[in-house]
């Protein structure tokens, strides 16, 4: 591996998409709810993995321990050699997601021809300049591409080093050889989630940048959703609390259901129908657990009533929280988190440990590892 090459998928030659295809139509009709298509086990564990290295790492960080970027001498910097074997994949010389992509995204065969054209021209573009840099057919480069591109939009930064992008690849490389994630990953599936990654990416990216060059303030904006929403789909946290700065890749536990995001991710901000009839806490916890597809189907950004006990109640991060009693089964370790209303102040101030309530708001899905939220919830009954 080529650390010293100077990777430059931060500074894209917009002018190659320009000449090579005429996207004008498609970039004007771009949906403003593009999100990564990320549902299969392999993805859901490689995005954990990068969430739980990346607080490592700053955690290491804030303890004055040795992580790559830091100010330690070389000597006490150094970490174990990476594998790019685990990380890198024989192509099968054509793509095999990008009209899967394209046709989700197109509402017609134009849209779609369009969308396919734009995402192979993408995918050439970054694969040439990864193979001037040594990181062809890399699946960590792709992750750091997705991670530091998407962050970087969605909170308006500039440019970062090419140091930067490496040392994020080289945290994940690692941690996927280390943990052994892609151990039994077939060289198509790697090339499937890498071509995810970039196609979205690119889109973001190309978007994004087309918008500033022309001055179009709310385009930018637009594509700065959409990259928060990239970033949301993956990790199921907020996009506030997802930076890329000089301190690498930063994650915090910020909910999916902030008030800045909610509102501006989906058509209107209206959550979709209600459920009827009331649904325990424990077992809308285990249906996240058990199926996390089938429940996106079926609850998330519904608005449900939720019955259970009270565990507690705290205020994290300037908002009232009530967490339920999560049971004492398989399952015991899978939450239900409830942020309640600033109208909820004084009902939830005289909430007891081990009461039964009935709360209403709309489930968000599961937005952390263990952890599944409801936002904007009210106190229906105790």
């Amino acid at each position: 591996m080529r650390n010293s090459a100077s990777w430059v998928i931060n500074r894209w030659n917009v002018a190659l998409l320009l000449l090579s295809i005429s996207c004008g139509s498609a970039l004007a009709q771009f949906r403003d709810t593009l999100g990564v298509h990320w549902n299969n086990p392999l993805s859901a564990s490689v995005s954990t993995m990068v969430m739980r290295k990346a607080r490592e790492d700053a955690l290491a960080r804030e303890l004055g321990a040795n992580v790559p970027g830091d100010k330690a001498p070389a000597a006490q910097r150094r970490r174990p050699e990476i594998d790019d074997a685990v990380v890198r994949f024989r192509p099968t010389g054509t793509y095999l997601k990008t009209r899967e992509l394209a046709d989700l995204l197109g509402n017609d065969p134009t849209e779609r021809a369009q969308y396919l054209a734009l995402m192979n021209n993408v995918l050439q573009v970054y694969d040439k300049q990864a193979q001037t840099a040594g990181m062809q057919n890399d699946l960590a480069m792709a992750l750091s591409f997705f991670f530091g591109e998407n962050a970087r939009i969605y909170h308006g930064l500039p440019e970062p080093p090419d140091a930067q992008f490496m040392d994020l690849r080289n945290m994940i490389a690692r941690g996927m050889a280390e943990e052994g994630i892609l151990r039994n990953a077939s060289d198509r599936q790697k090339q499937e989630m890498w071509e995810t990654l970039v196609a979205y990416t690119g889109l973001t990216l190309f978007g994004y940048e087309q918008a500033k060059q022309a001055g179009q303030e709310a385009m930018v904006r637009g594509y700065q959703q959409v990259a928060g929403q990239n970033l949301q789909v993956v990790t199921h946290l907020s996009p506030d609390g997802i930076n890329f700065t000089a301190n690498g890749l930063t994650i915090s536990n910020t909910p999916s259901d902030s008030t800045a995001f909610s509102q501006s991710s989906s058509a209107g901000g209206a959550a979709d129908a209600p459920i009827a009839g009331v649904i325990e806490a424990v077992q809308l916890a285990h249906a996240y657990e058990i199926n996390e597809i089938d429940a996106n189907a079926r609850f998330t950004r519904r608005r449900i009533r939720v019955a259970g006990v009270v565990e507690d109640t705290q205020v994290e991060e300037g908002r009232m929280v009530l967490h339920f009693v999560q049971g004492n089964d398989a399952y015991a370790n899978y939450s239900l988190t409830c942020y309640l209303l600033p109208s909820q102040q004084t009902a939830a101030a005289s909430l007891r440990r081990h009461e039964h309530v009935v709360v209403e708001g709309v489930s968000k899905g599961r937005t952390d590892l263990y952890k599944v939220t409801l936002d904007s919830c009210e106190i229906v009954s105790r």
